[in-house]
């Protein structure tokens, strides 16, 4: 888990897998704390890793403010699903309010999650007043919740008009036949100077992204979201080259795939803390490389800063991703890795 903690205000990302699960806690100005879920896991990561947390909150007397699923992959709706369906919770009463895009086709996502599964989650749910019942599409007006602000930044109405229609397409374009970590951040140099293909899945391009800002905390949470569509988003809130959206951390779109983020993404926004959501132990190799080295090389980035990548997981494979760079990689490069103390 990876957790950043203010005075006010906590976010955690929890180590599902390449899956994401975030808990957000913060002290509102009614002078009471609530908590936010974004996002659950897969369905196998649910009893190890995320309804222990749930537990928690229940056993202090609190609930969950707030449930949003950004969209209807396993690997972030799997284990609010198996939340739905564990008796020892009453969503009913454990959860005050819903935010997912419904009216989307629901598919199976890799075996992990059956349609006949989201058809019961959408039957628990759809009619209930706990829920919003409009499309959560991008828009310049912020969700406002006692004090703490969500604007939505995806999907725009083409890409949730476009995920409708053809969800069931599924994209090749992250797969591989192995990571790319054998390749040299100086090596990446070249590379990074031309944006990556985008990631064209209309899964992934009508997942909910937003900003979130607290009293004493803000950051990007990008889901699997397309960058086009991100800065198009930013751009219309009147951040730009000029006028960056600064941050206090980014979670990183799709675990850090290199189709979900790009060079104007990174000119537009500033951060020193990045969040990676992925294992490298999975179907596509998330995260890859590329995508740290395109971060730690674009020019936009300011002289001295040092960045921070936090990881959800813990392995062999993501401890050694810049062996082959040299011991002194983190020096010339000036960025630091940090790993939860276990897996």
């Amino acid at each position: 888990m990876v957790a950043f903690k203010s005075e006010f205000s906590s976010i955690s990302f929890l180590g599902v897998l390449c899956g994401d699960a975030i808990l957000i806690r913060f002290f509102g100005n009614d002078k009471k704390y609530h908590n936010f879920l974004i996002d659950g896991g897969f369905v196998k990561t649910y009893k190890p890793t995320l309804k222990p947390a749930l537990v928690k909150i229940k056993e202090s007397g609190e609930k969950v403010d707030l449930v949003i699923g950004t969209h209807y992959d396993g690997d972030h709706i799997g284990g609010i699903l198996a939340f739905i369906n564990d008796n020892s919770f009453s969503p009913d009463d454990f959860v005050d309010k819903w935010m997912i895009n419904f009216d989307l086709p629901l598919v199976d996502s890799a075996g992990t999650v059956s349609v006949q599964q989201l058809m019961t989650l959408k039957n628990k749910l759809s009619g209930s007043p706990r829920r919003f019942n409009e499309p959560i599409l991008f828009s310049l007006s912020p969700y406002e919740f006692y004090g703490l602000s969500l604007t939505v930044l995806s999907p725009d109405a083409e890409r949730y008009q476009a995920a409708q229609i053809e969800i069931e397409r599924r994209s090749s374009l992250v797969a591989s036949a192995g990571n790319d970590y054998q390749i040299t951040i100086e090596e990446f140099s070249t590379i990074v100077m031309n944006e990556s293909l985008e990631d064209a899945s209309p899964a992934n391009g009508s997942s909910i992204a937003f900003l979130l800002k607290a009293e004493d905390y803000s950051c990007l949470l990008l889901a699997d979201a397309f960058p086009s569509v991100i800065c198009k988003s930013i751009r219309s809130l009147e951040w730009d080259e000029n006028r960056p959206l600064e941050v206090d951390s980014i979670k990183l779109s799709h675990h850090g795939s290199r189709g979900n983020i790009s060079n104007e993404l990174l000119a537009i926004t500033k951060t020193l803390n990045y969040v990676i959501s992925g294992n490298a132990v999975n179907t596509h190799n998330l995260p890859n490389k590329e995508t740290i080295a395109r971060i730690l090389i674009n020019g936009t980035r300011r002289k001295g800063e040092c960045f921070n990548f936090y990881f959800t997981h813990r392995n062999n494979t993501l401890e050694n991703m810049f062996s082959v760079d040299g011991e002194s990689v983190f020096e010339r490069y000036n960025f630091k890795i940090h790993f939860p103390e276990s897996d």
